[in-house]
């Protein structure tokens, strides 16, 4: 039962339910001009409330179903002009359950467009969790949006509130926390989320950065050296490759992305074979456990004393796959290791009485400072078209990027030779110094190739690049599957109006024919029947490009052609 009323506003109170936890200030402003000069010209839609957190009186209270922002704009106005008692808004009253005011609330706030994208991911989980699992299909048939979209917004809820802040505030995008979700250790996720936004010259971390971050730090599963199948690691939902299948990510290899897991069943198995390992130490730590400055350690011709061999503090330095860095090592107080050192140089003892250098790191720092201004000197009088500086060029394309590295050893087939995505920069090198120098050009070629397509390049210069080898964006591009189905409904509208779709013969006889909707109403159909319509009709979408898609360069350019944009 429902009838039509002018009800005054301070009668009305907004629901608890309603997903959508703020209003764009301006937008609202917007919405308050056009009532002053139009007036309401759609019915809210209202339930009678009886609940005890609003006072009764001889009059009914009601409660908003659907139109909270025209009530917010009226209450504004109301509030200009004597208060919320002397003035009404048109108004539907229904009565309705709790049940079914949630229903049509959450249903007709997910349809609109004008949400953040956190507020209806609160709204699809707000419904499930009232409704169960098994409303899934239910929701993504009523709101036009795929299953699948659902359940992998819903998931990143999941995610630390910090994260879900940044999302709101648009620090972050979507793309990093599916990226963030991969990760089982909330202190590994809150690593990777510092390090998005870390760089103040560079920008934020795209999401391919992002992903490659998570790839390199990550441990390689084939590299275990304990029993992957008795851990259960081949079906485990941190290993990259079932993770595939439910994360936008291009898992070449099996990672585990639970460092966290992998390192305790390195742990596990060093523990049952580390007395094999002879290594004279009292056990191991993992290096990543260890600062630099609580190394001490036996270079030169210095030896542990017999003290030392005995202290539990004297062990081996392992890194996560559980191979020995650096073999014995102290990472006790330092005082003590620097007294027994005394005590063993004024006795003479540790072989012939020779100690190493005072300084252990005076050696490789000055080394290095010589080749640093002498291969600035010598590059500089090296031919440009000479094949070592081809070679120094590959070399460093290679190693400045481990992305690019990893995709070039799979090309190549070069996975035995060069080991894991760690390949040391030795080994890097000694395979670059054996090749001629067609093979080397050629390899560059291809890493061009790679480094455009994948590099941590930001989208402005690869279409810059793009532009350079004659690729047009207003001409070329087409919509696809995947950007249609991250629209809502009424962008699919607008694209389609704007761009004049709807109006192309072969979209009006497949809306008549195929999806049996009247002649040019097109504004009837669901989101999934929009997809159909711009995919399976058979228009070509070939050079009609939104606005945001073109972006500002090429429509101040005037390389908008066919393009329209789309309101904000």
């Amino acid at each position: 039962m429902q009838n039509y009323q002018e009800v005054v506003l301070s009668r009305i109170r907004p629901s608890p339910f309603n997903p959508r936890k703020s209003l764009d200030e301006k937008k609202l402003q917007e919405l308050a001009a056009s009532i002053r000069e139009k007036g309401v010209l759609e019915p809210i839609l209202l339930r009678p409330f009886d609940g005890t957190s609003m006072p009764m009186t001889d009059e009914r209270s009601f409660e908003i179903v659907a139109g909270e922002r025209r009530y917010r704009a009226m209450c504004r106005i109301a509030e200009e002009n004597g208060g919320l008692d002397g003035h009404t808004i048109p108004a539907i009253v229904r009565e309705l359950s709790d049940d079914e005011a949630f229903e049509v609330m959450t249903i007709e706030n997910l349809c609109r467009e004008d949400l953040t994208e956190l507020e209806e991911a609160r709204g699809f989980q707000m419904y499930l969790e009232k409704k169960g699992e098994d409303a899934l299909p239910y929701l993504a048939e009523k709101t036009g949006i795929n299953p699948r979209y659902i359940r992998r917004r819903t998931a990143v809820l999941k995610l630390p509130d910090y994260c879900l802040s940044a999302w709101e505030k648009g620090k972050i995008v979507y793309g990093h926390l599916e990226q963030l979700l991969r990760l089982s250790d909330d202190q590994e996720i809150e690593r990777f989320f510092e390090r998005i936004n870390a760089s103040p010259w560079n920008g934020p971390m795209t999401v391919q950065q992002l992903s490659a971050a998570i790839d390199h730090d990550t441990p390689d599963i084939k590299e275990a050296p304990f029993d992957i199948k008795a851990a259960g690691c081949p079906a485990c939902q941190s290993n990259s490759t079932v993770q595939k299948k439910l994360f936008d990510i291009d898992a070449r290899k099996a990672l585990c992305l639970n460092r966290k897991c992998f390192k305790q069943h390195v742990n596990n198995h060093l523990l049952s074979t580390w007395k094999s390992r002879k290594t004279g130490t009292q056990g191991f730590r993992f290096d990543s456990d260890v600062s630099y400055s609580a190394r001490n350690g036996f270079y030169g011709n210095r030896k542990p004393a017999p003290e030392c061999k005995k202290c539990q503090l004297f062990v081996s330095l392992v890194n996560i796959y559980g191979k020995i860095g650096e073999k014995q090592l102290c990472i006790g107080d330092s005082k003590c290791f620097d007294k027994i050192g005394k005590a063993e140089k004024e006795s003479g003892a540790g072989g012939s009485g020779k100690t190493g250098p005072r300084v252990s790191w005076h050696g490789s720092y000055f080394r290095d400072k010589f080749y640093q201004v002498k291969l600035f000197e010598r590059m500089n009088s090296i031919d440009p078209d000479d094949e070592r500086i081809d070679r120094l060029a590959l070399y460093h394309l290679l190693r400045d990027d481990y992305t690019v590295l990893d995709q070039f050893i799979d090309r190549k087939g070069l996975a035995e030779q060069f080991g894991t995505h760690y390949a040391r920069p030795e080994i890097v090198w000694r395979y670059v110094e054996s090749l001629d120098r067609e093979t080397i050009r050629n390899c560059i070629r291809e890493l061009a190739i790679l480094l455009a397509g994948n590099k941590e390049n930001t989208e402005s210069v690869r279409g810059l690049v793009a532009a350079h080898i004659g690729i047009e964006l207003a001409k070329e591009f087409s919509m696809d599957e995947e950007y249609l189905q991250k629209k809502t409904r009424a962008e699919l509208v607008s694209i389609g109006e704007k761009l004049q779709i709807f109006k192309d013969p072969k979209v009006e006889a497949y809306l008549f024919e195929k999806l049996l909707k009247k002649r040019g109403k097109y504004t009837s159909c669901k989101k999934s029947e929009l997809v159909k319509l711009f995919l399976e009709s058979g228009v070509d979408l070939t050079g009609k490009v939104p606005d945001e898609i073109l972006g500002e360069s090429e429509r101040t350019d005037g390389a908008a052609g066919a393009a329209v944009g789309l309101e904000s």
